[in-house]
């Protein structure tokens, strides 16, 4: 995600899994030619890489903002997290991948944040 509105979402979706117990590890993991990885958590003994996905509400009929990650997108951030892993040395850890769902007025007003397991 770029610009305004994806840093919106990613701050938005920080918050929820802060309230929710969450310590954010890293944002915007970056592997040069493989992938990023928008959010890194961990909560009790597992670690949670969140996609974080933004859509206006006005373009809603083009499906929820989650639809968006692509098999290729999820091949990206599988060989990302392989770096992660082996980076922060988390080869205990279970690695749980969820989507960070962010809905949006169009204005940068948010109507809704989810986090749902992929």
């Amino acid at each position: 995600m770029t610009g305004d509105i994806g840093k919106l979402g990613e701050d938005k979706v920080c918050e929820k899994l802060e309230s929710e117990g969450f310590e954010i590890l890293v944002r915007n993991y970056s592997v040069h030619n493989v992938g990023e990885l928008d959010i890194v958590a961990r909560k009790g003994s597992d670690i949670f890489v969140v996609e974080v996905k933004a859509r206006s509400s006005r373009n809603a009929s083009y499906g929820s903002p989650e639809s968006f990650i692509t098999r290729s997108k999820m091949l990206k951030i599988r060989k990302t997290i392989n770096r992660l892993v082996a980076d922060y040395k988390l080869y205990d850890m279970n690695i749980v991948l969820m989507a960070g769902s962010v809905l949006h007025d169009g204005n940068g007003n948010v109507i809704s944040v989810e986090l749902i397991e992929l």
